[in-house]
């Protein structure tokens, strides 16, 4: 399909969806893997990251092959757009392999657990940029500006739980918890991966509110109702 642009980059939509579906197959079970996984558990969900890499490239060298063609404008712009969300999809899995499931070891292997509260932090935050992970998924897909909104918005929601979640467990640190002392770098390091994870998954909306007037500087255009 390469000398079809159009067709061309639907087709690079449709990898990129996969490559999308992949790095949340690998994001999924990272609180399985922190309450419970073993080394091979992690060891296979870190492989996925390969097939992700593998991807990203395949998108990127495909799309730069199609770039080599007559494309109009909006092809052109298109072509960036999928590439930029490959990447941002590259670096999400590479949080996860990298950092994220390293943690998870580091936790099996010193048989560290989290306090009550900690746990719940960490699986709440999880679960709302699990739910984000479909939402930019869709918004990929369908180009529907009311769902890109709504994943723009989420931006502000993770930041605002992962700032609260800081300050819990800075509070659980003055007041002597020892399973908060004990993990508190794993704690910390862990938060602060779901909310990068999160921002990358939300500027896959950028480019469509761009383009329809709901992006300015970085923030949502208020949307006045009669």
């Amino acid at each position: 399909m390469i000398g079809s642009p159009t067709l061309a980059l639907a087709s690079a939509t449709r990898e990129l969806l996969r490559m999308g579906e992949l790095v949340e197959q690998m994001f999924r079970p990272v609180m399985d893997m922190f309450r419970s996984g073993t080394s091979e558990q992690i060891a296979r969900l870190r492989g996925i990251d390969d097939e992700i890499n593998d991807t990203h490239t395949g998108i990127k060298l495909y799309i730069a092959e199609v770039n080599r063609g007559e494309l109009t404008g909006d092809e052109a712009r298109r072509g960036i757009e999928l590439t930029d969300v490959a990447i941002n999809f590259e670096y999400a899995g590479d949080i996860i392999a990298k950092n994220l499931l390293l943690l998870a070891s580091e936790r099996a292997e010193k048989a560290l657990q989290f306090s009550a509260e900690g746990w719940r932090e960490l699986d709440e935050l999880h679960a709302r940029v699990v739910e984000n992970s479909q939402l930019a998924l869709n918004v990929l897909i369908s180009n529907d500006v009311a769902s890109a909104r709504q994943l723009v918005a989420e931006k502000e929601h993770v930041r605002a739980m992962q700032r609260e979640s800081h300050e819990r467990h800075l509070h659980r640190l003055q007041s002597g918890r020892i399973e908060s002392i004990e993990t508190s770098d794993i704690h910390l390091e862990a938060v602060r991966a779901f909310k990068e994870i999160n921002s990358l998954l939300v500027a896959t909306a950028y480019p469509l509110l761009t383009r329809t007037g709901d992006l300015a500087s970085s923030r949502l255009v208020r949307v006045t109702r009669s």
